[in-house]
């Protein structure tokens, strides 16, 4: 499909945000194919805007999303280069904005500090909380520091925190500089001061990049709205794309303001992709009873059903739900013709609710596979070398990836480690290929199989050139020394964390987000769960900041499911400090009275 085709078969909005040719804010709820919008206003930008060596700097939330562009643009012949910056708000800021940058204002040590792995992050962590003297444990303190930097970094109040906790990030900041250190918060800070202090540095980026796209623009928080902002007033356009009714990371500060205060801009022109493309009318009408708030949203002309809702009463108890879900109706979902890796379980966190879950999936022997847990490091380079297996494996296997689509990261961390030497990326596809068709059997030990790939790929030597990814860099360490004597885990065993098909997925509802299932069954809804503990179910008072921010959560969750939503609930359960708590959630209610149903 040429370009030209493929903007005539966008709807009337999507077409309008794509060919709109000035700063843009796109309002895109689920299913509303604002990926596919997008990857079309890059393509329309590169193609007719923008002239080499000028072009677009595309920033999205995660890898993954990096990854999922990267294919769609290929499809229109495009790929990440000099004219096209495509990756996460970190990678920008350290690639784009500190590396090139810091020297020409003076700041070379800056550019050359060294990006700090997830445990010496902890380390230092650990060591501003013992300086200061506050008493946290440094993991479940990690989202607070990351949230009073940011007001820190955005000037915004510190009101709200504690004064101590607040010491003890102004200390980690004189940490790092101490260790001529900078971690990923760091880097959207470091960047943002630069632009803020630097007019050349505006003025260099603006000219190298004249339009800056960004993906998921409510989860990305101040300091890159901050930085949008910046480049803006240097004379940057701007084409935002978001929800705030999906914004889920307010532990790590981001918040639905940034996306609304753009969106309210007059310098934007505001356009609401109305249909969803994913749910039927009364899915869309559940879902915005979760939120408390009509949005309009219409759901394809062209399809014929509603969708369904499904509300599972229980008995007293989360037992009863997770016999429910797995003795009854996962069975019966796979019977009516559901594969079984379209359907998701979605859990709010660690806890009795995951654990009956999984013991009564096992009883029952539903296959499924737990997202979260963790049996190898969890990096973007372990997942990629996951799917890497799965190939070497087998080739025809159905979770196989194409080829190049495993060629893209590869080829990525070659770009970023200044590798490619101007000889083209054939030759490093023809290394990866012999490396996938190196032979290996299911039963070869795990470590042997990735040193041979290392041995033959050159990862490590690319993750040091690099420099800005020590996490997969250590998460490479890991699975090279993954030896025993006849019990470490095997190439099958690493491949199989990768594989969904055949397999019900049991994920949280924040990893559910930008995915898409035929069913999606929500167990565990009791006030305490969902909403979480921090609310008095006796007074079901007026929604409060947080309570607000789960709404959006079991929104997300919702509009997860193409064909059907399965709530599940009970009278009451136990907690895991052997507490009786009353009441099923609130949101069963609302979306009871919404449908106009009797749960």
């Amino acid at each position: 499909m040429t370009l030209r085709t493929a903007i005539a078969a966008l709807n009337t909005e999507q077409r309008e945000a794509v060919l709109y040719n000035d700063n843009t804010v796109v309002l895109a709820g689920p299913g509303s194919g604002k990926t596919d919008t997008v990857v079309l206003k890059v393509a329309y930008l590169l193609a007719s805007e923008i002239q080499p060596p000028r072009g677009v700097a595309c920033i999205t939330f995660s890898n993954e999303a990096a990854r999922e562009f990267t294919m769609r643009l290929r499809r229109h012949g495009l790929r990440p280069g000099p004219q096209l910056f495509l990756g996460t708000v970190h990678g920008f800021c350290l690639t784009r904005i500190i590396r090139p940058y810091a020297r020409v204002t003076g700041a070379a040590d800056l550019a050359e500090r060294v990006v700090l792995s997830m445990p010496r992050r902890r380390a230092l962590i650990e060591r501003a909380l013992e300086v200061e003297g506050v008493t946290e444990n440094p993991t479940y303190f990690d989202p607070t520091l990351s949230t009073i930097r940011k007001a820190l970094a955005c000037d915004e109040t510190l009101e709200p925190y504690d004064p101590r906790h607040v010491g003890v990030s102004r200390r980690y900041e004189q940490l790092l500089v101490d260790q001529r250190a900078i971690d990923f918060d760091a880097m959207t800070f470091e960047a943002l001061r630069l632009l803020r202090t630097e007019n050349v540095v505006v003025d260099l980026l603006v000219a190298r990049y004249p339009w800056l796209a960004v993906d998921e623009y409510q989860d990305l928080g101040g300091p890159l709205h901050n930085i949008v902002l910046a480049l803006r007033e240097g004379g940057a356009k701007i084409f935002a794309v978001g929800d705030p009714d999906q914004c889920v990371y307010g532990f790590s500060g981001a918040h639905p303001r940034y996306f609304s205060d753009l969106a309210s801009d007059t310098d934007f022109h505001c356009i609401r992709l109305r249909f969803n493309y994913r749910a039927g009318r009364r899915l869309i009408d559940a879902a915005e009873a979760a939120l408390g708030a009509s949005r309009g949203y219409e759901p394809d002309p062209e399809r014929g059903d509603e969708g369904e809702v499904r509300f599972a009463h229980c008995e007293p108890g989360l037992e009863t739900q997770a016999k429910l879900v797995a003795e009854e109706l996962l069975p019966e979902l796979m019977a009516d013709g559901v594969p079984a890796h379209e359907i998701a379980i979605l859990y709010r966190g660690r806890g009795p609710m995951l654990d009956e879950l999984v013991k009564h999936l096992a009883i029952r022997g539903v296959p499924h596979i737990v997202e979260r847990d963790a049996s190898f490091p969890d990096s973007p380079l372990v997942k990629w070398l996951q799917r890497c297996a799965i190939w070497a494996l087998d080739s025809s296997a159905l979770d196989i990836d194409g080829f190049s689509d495993l060629a893209i990261p590869y080829l990525n961390l070659v770009a970023d480690a200044g590798q490619s030497n101007g000889r083209g990326e054939i030759h490093d596809r023809v290394r990866l290929m012999r490396v996938l068709d190196s032979p290996v059997v299911p039963g070869d030990e795990l470590g042997s199989w990735i040193r041979r790939f290392d041995d033959l790929a050159h990862l490590d030597e690319l993750l040091a050139c690099d420099g800005s990814r020590p996490d997969d860099r250590d998460a490479l360490t890991v699975l090279e020394h993954a030896v025993g004597d006849g019990d470490g885990p095997t190439v099958a065993d690493f491949a199989r964390g990768a594989k969904i098909h055949g397999r019900v997925v049991v994920t949280t509802y924040h990893s559910s987000k930008g995915r898409q299932f035929e069913v999606v069954v929500l167990p565990g809804l009791q006030e305490t769960i969902m909403p979480s503990a921090r609310w008095n179910p006796r007074l079901r008072r007026k929604d409060t900041p947080n309570l607000i921010e789960d709404r959006r959560l079991f929104y997300v969750g919702l509009t997860r499911a193409r064909r059907q939503a399965i709530l599940c609930y009970s009278p009451s359960f136990q907690n895991r400090n052997g507490y009786l708590v009353d009441g099923h959630s609130r949101f069963v209610d609302e979306v009871a009275a919404r449908l106009g149903v009797d749960p």
